[in-house]
């Protein structure tokens, strides 16, 4: 007996949650970060009960589509192996997490500042023993470069430029919250985001870039940390004060002038449109990524995801 078209139906669902489940593998192992079902179940856009998600783990396992060890699941058969970096790489993140409050308070002193959030490894709950922590900042709008300026002398001159604790690499300001770069790489960034300084701006920045919820509509980041710092402080208003007319303005256009400079030296190998995803460097925009992860990682996740269709025998 042929099925009817209401089996028919369900049997192309299933399959599209087969392929989801596998593609969120498939995504989180370009990092070697093996995942746990409630992991995938909270990444996922197809709806799917815990226990119909764990039989159709079992099923791929048996299939041999992924592979499992210690209640992990990932499609490279390193499982093991990723597993227990995983745990290795945690409890590093954990020592950075207690060293955090500091350098966060630090950074939340400095003028201009509105809003720091954790980004990067540390966001997931690992860092690699020679990892950094990456923060992501907004600042007052026309004083992005002033801030990153300011931020970045501090780190060479009382840092001697180590990047371990204090890692600046995207700042945007209040005017540029909405994103341009709408793929999965960057809405996976945003929705990990912890928030650690102005919780109420980085929720509003989130927000402003619902479109994530086309990528995670059920998300719940796992981490929160109770690190708000709600004084500004004397000294931070004072230079608030003292830059916010015309010298402040000069100040904030010679910080852009000097680093782009710098970058376009440093990077010359770049083109234009590399530069411009890899570096972003507008008057509210500074993106230091020149190492361009967001392509590599989207063209990997092309490549496997043709490959998982295939498969699965799908239409792409």
């Amino acid at each position: 007996m042929k099925p009817g078209v209401s089996e028919q139906i369900q049997d192309v669902a299933l399959d599209e949650v087969k392929l989801e489940i596998l593609a969120k593998m498939a995504y989180f192992g370009i990092f070697k970060y093996p995942l746990k079902s409630c992991e995938i179940s909270n990444l996922m856009v197809l709806s799917c009960p815990k226990l119909q998600l764990q039989k159709l783990l079992d099923w791929a396992v048996k299939e041999g589509a992924c592979y499992t060890y210690k209640g992990f699941y990932a499609m490279d058969s390193s499982v093991k192996t990723w597993v227990n970096h995983r745990s290795h790489h945690e409890k590093v993140g954990a020592v950075f997490f207690k060293r955090l409050p500091r350098y966060v308070r630090l950074i939340s002193t400095f003028p201009f500042v509105k809003a720091i959030a954790i980004s990067g490894s540390l966001s997931k709950g690992v860092i690699h023993d020679k990892g950094d922590v990456d923060y992501f900042i907004i600042t007052q709008v026309g004083r992005l470069w002033l801030s990153k300026g300011l931020l970045s002398l501090f780190k060479k001159v009382f840092l001697l430029n180590s990047k371990k604790y204090f890692c600046v690499n995207y700042l945007i300001d209040e005017e540029s919250l909405l994103l341009e770069d709408q793929n999965r790489f960057t809405a996976t960034e945003i929705v990990y985001l912890i928030p650690v300084y102005n919780k109420a701006l980085i929720d509003r920045f989130k927000a402003v870039n619902d479109w994530t919820d086309n990528f995670y509509p059920h998300f719940i980041h796992p981490i929160t940390m109770e690190l708000e710092v709600e004084k500004t402080g004397v000294i931070k208003e004072g230079l608030e004060r003292l830059l916010s007319g015309t010298f402040g303005t000069r100040l904030d256009a010679f910080f852009r002038r000097t680093i782009v400079k710098r970058w376009k030296k440093k990077f010359k190998n770049f083109d234009a449109e590399k530069f411009e995803l890899a570096l972003r460097s507008r008057k509210g925009i500074s993106k230091h990524h020149p190492q361009d992860f967001q392509t590599v990682v989207l063209q990997k996740l092309e490549t496997e995801m043709k490959r998982l269709r295939e498969k699965l025998k799908m239409e792409t």
